[in-house]
């Protein structure tokens, strides 16, 4: 524990102990007293408190509650595997791609249908949305999508 004095509005000073310590949640927490505040990255900043000098320091968890985001380091590696098909109307036409693969299809608008992934987020009513933005993936931690390829394979 690190020890406080100051003059206070009445003439006299207050003195006591303090620690600051990174809670469970990341947050930087000054314990004052009996009194335990929050601070934020700016009162971080000013005081230019030394994070590593902290006992227990954790840098991904500062990361992610200061600055909504992990380092690449402190995350983890999933694949994902997605397979299936659909039966296609044979109205539509194959859109193929540069190697004669089939990544689409040509609707009667005239616009094209391709594969494409997405995040299906189920909220705790039970209702769905789809995320298909790499921003709005990532702003859920979902970072470096990465995929090899969104293509049909016709079935003889």
């Amino acid at each position: 524990m690190n020890k406080f004095e100051y003059e206070n509005c009445n003439g006299g000073t207050t003195s006591g102990v303090f620690k600051i310590y990174q809670a469970r949640n990341g947050s930087i927490q000054l314990l004052m007293g009996n009194r335990n505040i929050e601070l934020s990255k700016e009162q971080i900043d000013k005081l230019s408190i030394s994070l590593y000098d902290l006992i227990d320091f954790d840098d991904c968890d500062y990361n992610n509650y200061y600055l909504n985001r992990l380092p690449e380091r402190c995350m983890k590696e999933y694949k994902f595997k997605i397979t299936g098909g659909f039966n296609i109307g044979q109205k539509l036409i194959e859109e193929p791609a540069h190697d004669g693969s089939i990544v689409g299809f040509k609707l009667p608008d005239g616009s094209i249908a391709r594969p494409c992934i997405c995040l299906e987020i189920e909220d705790t009513n039970g209702e769905f949305k789809y995320v298909t933005a790499e921003t709005e993936m990532s702003s859920l931690g979902f970072e470096g999508l990465d995929y090899d390829d969104t293509s049909f394979l016709a079935i003889d």
